[in-house]
């Protein structure tokens, strides 16, 4: 499985993150954890480190601080979605969500200590002035991007309003796909703010944003108001898929060797159980 090939980063990042709630400990650090322990996948900072390593191998790992924000801000978009005015979660990877086992207030509120936590993480990273201010602004944009995704299939819901292709395109970039692009290239330009094919970086993220979000659906099918598999059924919804992958296929064309892990993650993306 491709995540497991990559068991050390994420090891990396588990215990960045530990590390850095207990260096700064407030109210809400055990409710912190219970979300964060024992994670997700954690694919989105591990893209972030693996876009990062494809530059600059010797100094990558100093974009932990980043990753791990990455993965802050993540499910601090997971506690507020899982709320009763949402989507109404009871259950996250295998234990009651955080309103459940402790209040809807306590997750109100640990959802907005969480992005305070992840700019507080972000800060931690050694960047010259102008370029953390150029990332810490393209994180500002991706953060409301999911916030807007978020907002648009709500709206949507509450008006009972009938889905199109734009609207689910629009909603999966937003919700989901945003953040996989940040995260390639926020990687990326940690290292190296001047690499030629940041742009491309950025777009291959989205096309894996894209695939990933369309194979969750599908896998969750039963359970899911919105997805491309309702819009355009199962076997149309995996060509699709198919071809996100295939176009980020094409966008490695303008890159070395050392970007062909993403081939692995490719298959992974189409194969992927959970």
């Amino acid at each position: 499985m491709w995540l497991k090939k990559f068991k050390n980063i994420k090891n990396e990042i588990d215990v960045w993150i530990e590390d850095f709630f207990y260096r700064f400990p407030d109210y809400y650090t055990e409710k912190y954890h219970y979300i964060l322990f024992p994670g997700g996948k954690r694919i989105r900072p591990i893209l972030t480190l693996l876009s990062a390593k494809s530059i600059d191998r010797k100094n990558y790992k100093k974009v932990l601080p980043l990753a791990s924000a990455i993965e802050i801000m993540h499910n601090f978009t997971l506690v507020h979605d899982d709320l009763p005015m949402m989507d109404n979660d009871r259950e996250r990877r295998g234990k009651p969500t955080l309103h459940v086992k402790y209040s809807e207030h306590t997750a109100l509120l640990v959802g907005d200590g969480m992005i305070i936590k992840s700019l507080q993480a972000l800060n931690e990273l050694d960047l010259t002035k102008d370029h953390f201010k150029k990332l810490l602004n393209k994180f500002y944009s991706t953060l409301i991007c999911i916030i807007e995704g978020q907002g648009i299939e709500m709206d949507m819901r509450k008006k009972n309003a009938t889905i199109g292709k734009k609207d689910i395109r629009t909603i999966v970039k937003k919700k989901t796909a945003c953040l996989f692009a940040f995260s390639m290239w926020a990687g990326v330009f940690a290292v190296n703010p001047y690499f030629k094919y940041l742009k491309d970086i950025y777009d291959i993220g989205m096309f894996i944003g894209m695939a990933f979000q369309i194979k969750d659906d599908l896998m969750d099918r039963k359970s899911n108001e919105f997805g491309y598999h309702l819009l355009y059924g199962e076997k149309k919804a995996e060509k699709i898929m198919k071809k996100y992958t295939d176009y980020i296929v094409n966008k490695l064309k303008n890159l070395s060797d050392e970007w062909q892990w993403i081939l692995t993650l490719k298959d992974f993306l189409l194969t992927r159980t959970l």
